[in-house]
């Protein structure tokens, strides 16, 4: 199942629109007023990786190695193959709704 996209504004390009972001929760409490701040960065994912982030950039060399059209990667991103998700997982810990953490399968 599809899963809905958030309209989000681009942290490099300042595109507006629902293509998959990677957004970086960054968020404290400022040690002087203790008001939460949200420092948060949510860049596209091809943007994203063009400024070297590892987990992007393997989303796009696998999105171009399937032949993927990069002006598209919703699909492909919301249905990652799962030794895509393995890779991610065991590299950078991200894990996906869909995928199920080796070893903890249900007996």
């Amino acid at each position: 199942m599809a899963q809905t996209l958030e309209t989000r504004t681009c942290a490099k390009c300042g595109v507006e629109n629902t293509e998959p972001h990677h957004v970086q929760y960054v968020a404290f409490n400022h040690p002087v007023s203790g008001v939460g701040i949200d420092l948060s960065v949510s860049k596209h994912v091809k943007c994203c990786a063009e400024d070297g982030c590892p987990i992007c950039s393997t989303d796009v060399r696998r999105a171009e190695a399937d032949g993927v059209d990069l002006d598209d990667l919703t699909d492909f991103l919301q249905n990652r193959p799962k030794d895509l998700q393995q890779e991610l997982f065991e590299q950078f810990s991200v894990e996906s709704p869909d995928f199920q953490i080796p070893g903890t399968e249900e007996a």
